[in-house]
């Protein structure tokens, strides 16, 4: 998550660094979100390790596994929409 914040919390103040212009369309919101999802499901799959709760580590895994997907989706379809203009 610290990884995370580094690469992409410079680009928020500094529009410089940006490679896409505010507004966000809604693509790269919605990739953002379930990227977001995705970072927090990973912290939760983390501590519920920890703790040894198994059984809802495992039913959260295929959760996870569809979060990737819609990630994968999104990211790939909002590229495909800023290259249009390309």
């Amino acid at each position: 998550m610290l990884l995370n914040h580094v690469a992409f919390a410079p680009s928020l103040p500094i529009t410089s660094g940006r490679h896409v212009q505010l507004p966000l369309n809604p693509l790269v919101t919605g990739h953002a979100i379930i990227s977001l999802a995705w970072l927090l499901l990973f912290l939760t799959q983390a501590t519920l390790i920890a703790k040894s709760r198994l059984n809802i580590h495992r039913r959260l895994g295929v959760f996870g596994a569809v979060l990737a997907v819609v990630f994968v989706v999104l990211g790939t379809n909002s590229r495909t929409a800023q290259c249009k203009g390309c």
